[in-house]
């Protein structure tokens, strides 16, 4: 090595080795910054998140929105709006832990093993979809009532723009409530349906959740008249008409609702038999004819729902759904 590579290591040498020192005082300033915040003997608060992102939630607490960060591993994909959290009030402000669920709607996501809440502690999840455009969607409704069963929920359909196709409204309508599903056709132009979709929502917490452009924020702002552009419970105080992330809003006659950014798919996560069977409620009543306990419904002879089918008594559209979404679901 010659004399000015000797001194060119040597001088990145000191240099490194300063950089690891301050490096190594930035990581006990935080470890020591972190434990104070952190201290059980700091006073802790409880409120409910408005929204997030991957680092910060935006918290209701005693009626102030406090921006507060996520502590110690929780992440924005392990607290969701709605969630019940409890945080320090010191500066900065901390999540600490998230609180026991009463419900919550999992899904897949494809670059996690775990699973992803999307909505925390609601009472009620509104599925929207449009009677004109884009088309209605029946296979992701099928979805969402996957996990909307699985995770405790109640769920309604509903369908906007009745005023631009009655007929199709209609018939949305009569097929869902064939199945036991409380539906409702709405529009947020003429205000149709708005009041049937208020006693629905109950006064608790709902959510709205649906592909994009189905017009979940303009039934919201319908029904929340001018609270949308004042923004007293978004997570930025300030309405919008477009949804980038979830919110929650307080509404006029009491209750909360959840708008949430349209989807392009959604994968409920690992749903049991049972929530299957509650999402397909008309296949699984023809499934106890079966002569097999673990039988398909797709090539046994001795099949309950084929036999339905080929009598008419079902549809032969909700057993291809079924089956669609049953191997979509498969591990």
């Amino acid at each position: 090595m010659s004399q000015d590579d000797d001194t060119l290591d040597g001088s990145w040498g000191h240099h490194a080795r300063a950089r690891d020192r301050k490096h190594d005082h930035r990581k006990k300033k935080n470890r020591t910054r972190e434990a104070l915040v952190l201290d059980p003997s700091v006073p802790t608060r409880s409120g409910t998140v408005l929204a997030t992102t991957h680092s910060h939630a935006t918290v209701w607490i005693d009626g102030v929105s406090v921006d507060v960060r996520f502590g110690g591993s929780l992440r924005g994909a392990s607290v969701a709006v709605g969630d019940e959290v409890s945080c320090t009030l010191s500066e900065p402000p901390v999540v600490r832990r998230v609180l026991p669920r009463r419900t919550a709607l999992y899904r897949r996501s494809p670059h996690r093993t775990q699973p992803q809440v999307a909505l925390a502690n609601v009472d009620v999840v509104a599925i929207v979809g449009s009677a004109s455009t884009p088309p209605f969607r029946p296979g992701l409704v099928d979805r969402y009532l996957l996990a909307i069963h699985a995770g405790g929920a109640r769920p309604v359909v509903v369908v906007t723009k009745a005023d631009e196709d009655p007929e199709h409204a209609a018939l949305l309508l009569e097929e869902w409530r064939a199945l036991g599903v409380d539906a409702v056709a709405c529009s947020a132009h003429t205000r149709e349906g708005l009041d049937e979709l208020l006693a629905l929502l109950g006064d608790g917490r709902a959510a709205f959740v649906g592909h994009s452009g189905v017009g979940k924020s303009s039934l919201l702002a319908a029904l929340l008249g001018e609270q949308l552009a004042v923004g007293d419970l978004t997570a930025h105080g300030r309405g919008r008409h477009t949804t980038t992330a979830a919110e929650l809003h307080q509404l006029p006659g009491g209750g909360q609702i959840i708008d949430t950014p349209g989807v392009r798919a959604f994968d409920p996560w690992e749903p049991a038999a049972s929530d299957l069977a509650a999402a397909f409620p008309d296949v699984a009543a023809f499934a106890g004819d079966c002569g097999f306990s673990s039988c398909s419904h797709a090539v046994e002879e001795d099949c309950g729902v084929l036999a339905a089918v080929d009598q008419g008594r079902l549809d032969g559209e909700r057993l291809r759904r079924f089956q669609r979404l049953r191997t979509a679901l498969e591990p």
